[in-house]
């Protein structure tokens, strides 16, 4: 007999919302690289969260302490709330799911690159003769140059980088995918001292933590007294695991031919 579950939800999700909030907490004591909005904004939503699971608690209870209630009844009361509160909690998706949107964006301003106040042809002409003396040195070389006129304050040659118009594969880049992402977050975090960049951290730090308390939520909370589906396609009884018979004798080859007969003579 399958034995359903009728175990109680809300007290464990009311704790892991609870912790949450509480790694919100500590991150902003820390004030080290964390934006402060965002933080509080995580633990407002978890907060309201924590509210919700805690009256979801309250009337789950009073179900599965209500002597009246057959099993049956008592799973189908369950069953009628945990629908009614995984609807409630839908916001936690809906927040996560902004904070990563503006994080998204806030990546695409900070990594858009540098701007110029040239003419649209003085400007390309310039990019392309600072693209023809790059080819012209080792990578190495190349990395060191970009990095000499970013810290000297220039960016023109990280914007003739950027713009490069006959990158087509990794193998035609000046620099190196992983060095020019580097290289464009250090620039990025320059004029705010890394303010803006921390916040978009600090948005997509939040938003991982909101995705992970709806995830659990939605998981326990809409599938509540559901077995899992078997494809009946799948058999369970063979497992074959590749492995050679070890037993089987090994294939004959030439040398294990008997050799030819030979004519003896008296």
């Amino acid at each position: 007999m399958i034995a359903f579950n009728t175990a109680p939800l809300a007290s464990e999700l009311h704790r892991l919302s609870e912790k949450l909030k509480e790694h919100c907490i500590l991150q902003l004591e820390r004030k080290e690289k964390s934006a402060p909005d965002p933080l509080h904004s995580g633990i407002e939503h978890f907060t309201r969260a924590s509210k919700v699971l805690e009256a979801m608690g309250e009337i789950e209870g009073g179900i599965l302490t209500n002597a009246r209630l057959s099993d049956l009844g008592r799973r189908e009361e369950m069953r009628k709330l945990t629908n009614e509160y995984r609807d409630k909690v839908t916001f936690l998706a809906t927040a996560a799911k902004d904070k990563r949107a503006a994080a998204a964006k806030l990546e695409k301003d900070l990594l858009a690159g540098p701007t110029t106040k040239l003419d649209p042809i003085p400007d390309a002409m310039q990019g392309q003769e600072i693209r023809r003396v790059l080819r012209s040195k080792e990578q190495l070389e190349r990395v060191k140059l970009l990095v000499t006129s970013l810290n000297a304050g220039h960016d023109h040659l990280l914007r003739a980088v950027q713009l490069d118009p006959f990158v087509f594969s990794d193998a035609d880049r000046l620099i190196p995918a992983h060095d020019l992402e580097r290289l464009q977050a250090e620039y990025a975090k320059k004029p705010d001292d890394g303010k803006r960049w921390n916040q978009m951290e600090t948005l997509i730090w939040v938003a991982e933590r909101l995705e992970q308390l709806w995830a659990v939520a939605d998981t326990q909370l809409s599938r509540y007294d559901t077995l899992p589906a078997f494809d009946p396609k799948t058999t369970t009884h063979h497992v074959d695991l590749g492995l050679k018979d070890q037993t089987a004798p090994p294939v004959k080859g030439p040398a294990d031919k008997a050799p030819p007969q030979q004519q003896q003579f008296q």
